[in-house]
């Protein structure tokens, strides 16, 4: 790695804001080839920080190997984000190989609206309440990626019942069934509601992972505090000190004679 590139690249994980900033005021045809030398990581960082009309305009440039790892690796409430600017049959062409379990997570972004919890939602294995303790355990052994730090408990119809802690699973008879230790009192929340608001629920004290069930009461998946917590320190709008920060940022980048620099890493 030359010094220019690695100067860069430190720029990028220093101050991301700053360098999105930037990269918007160049053409998508330069920022796409900048994209096409740097890491899935390094671009994600800064896709993040990109407005989502631009991300894909300069997304659809990439090399489609590029665009497919992206896809995979990236946060699936900033790819949806991304994706909403590109129409329906070039979306449906770049999502084609994408694993079954992370094209679920994008879809479900795209259906809700920016900004509110439908769009983190994380799967979750559901049970229902006539299952006894061994055959839950059993499920849960079959769903490996679906780990929860408790289950959660639904009707034949979908409909949330509530959750079992996974401590009380654990410490139960095998024959015991969940009805008998379902917490029904547990709070559930619609997947229309704010992030800003739910982040505020005093309920985080006490549950790791919520329910999020539509307007029908079905269960559509979880939400955690800390994802909640990710979403929203990027989305907010920049503090006053952080506008301090950032306008200190692009004077650096002036200053080294960035957008040279950009030029320079992918030759």
């Amino acid at each position: 790695m030359n010094t220019d590139q690695t100067i860069v690249n430190d720029f990028i994980q220093k101050h991301p804001y700053a360098v999105a900033k930037k990269l918007e005021m160049l053409l998508p045809e330069e920022v796409s080839k900048f994209l096409s030398a740097h890491t899935a990581q390094t671009c994600l960082k800064i896709f993040s920080y990109l407005k989502p009309k631009y991300s894909a305009d300069c997304f659809l440039l990439l090399p489609a190997k590029q665009q497919k790892v992206l896809l995979d690796s990236g946060d699936a409430a900033t790819m949806a984000a991304m994706l909403k600017f590109i129409d329906g049959s070039q979306r449906s062409s770049l999502t084609s190989n994408m694993s079954s379990n992370k094209l679920n997570l994008l879809r479900q972004a795209l259906d809700f609206k920016p900004n509110t919890i439908g769009s983190l939602v994380k799967p979750a294995v559901t049970v229902t309440k006539d299952l006894t303790v061994v055959q839950v355990i059993a499920i849960l052994k079959r769903n490996p990626t679906l780990k929860s730090t408790d289950v959660f408990v639904v009707d034949f119809d979908g409909l949330f019942q509530g959750l079992v802690t996974m401590k009380g699973l654990l410490l139960s008879e095998e024959n015991n069934i969940m009805s008998t230790l379902i917490d029904t009192t547990c709070p559930r929340y619609s997947a229309d509601q704010s992030i800003k608001n739910v982040l505020k629920d005093k309920a985080w004290f006490t549950y790791h992972n919520i329910a999020v069930v539509d307007n029908s009461e079905r269960f559509i998946g979880t939400i955690s505090y800390k994802s909640l917590l990710a979403t929203s320190v990027k989305t907010n709008k920049p503090t006053k000190d952080s506008i301090h920060d950032t306008a200190g940022a692009l004077s650096e980048l002036y200053r080294i004679g960035f957008t040279s620099l950009l030029h320079g890493t992918d030759k």
